[in-house]
């Protein structure tokens, strides 16, 4: 068998040479020239590139709602709040009935209708400082007289203390029975 013999000439070694520097000339031009950023390219091939842009595309249907869930706990029991500042309110009706279960410190007793939307109030258990009057939510809206004790035509009584007069905006002049509010401080 005939062996072959391998020979350093100049012929091997500039093929050899060759080889690796197109090898490693390949792999440092692949590098050097690959776009991972679009700063490295022309902004006039980016806007030629881009392209115009497409219609919209269809809204897409809102959901079903989740089913309700279970309904929490009853919470504690609060502290009861301090008293409030009213020594006393009513609720009085057109009638000249006194709400108990609307009223406090106030009974039928303090109480007189003297003719149509004329109610007086008399021998309250409380020193009166201020007064307030509301209309119920059937009473009137702007209607309401306070005056107090000096003597009012209608409130004659002994210990008469306030007399408050209903009208409607309509009539002012007239008295009608009407549902308010009384709240003394």
């Amino acid at each position: 068998m005939h062996t072959f013999r391998r020979h350093l000439n100049y012929a091997n070694v500039t093929a050899t040479l060759a080889l690796v520097f197109a090898m490693s000339g390949g792999a440092l031009a692949a590098h050097h020239y690959l776009i991972n950023s679009t700063k490295q390219i022309k902004p006039s091939v980016l806007k030629a590139l881009k392209g115009n842009t497409g219609k919209t595309g269809a809204t897409g249907k809102e959901g079903a709602s989740g089913k309700e869930g279970k309904e929490g706990l009853t919470g504690k029991e609060g502290k009861t709040g301090p008293a409030g500042s009213s020594v006393g309110y009513v609720h009085v009706k057109a009638n000249g009935e006194v709400d108990a279960e609307n009223s406090k410190n106030v009974t039928a007793a303090n109480v007189t209708r003297s003719g149509a939307g004329v109610y007086c109030f008399h021998n309250l258990p409380f020193t009166v400082h201020a007064v307030a009057v509301a209309p119920d939510a059937f009473g009137p809206t702007d209607g309401i007289l306070v005056n107090p004790s000096n003597g009012t035509f209608g409130c004659g009584e002994e210990g008469f203390q306030l007399r408050v007069r209903t009208t409607l905006a309509a009539k002012p002049t007239e008295a009608v029975d009407e549902p308010f509010y009384v709240f003394f401080e």
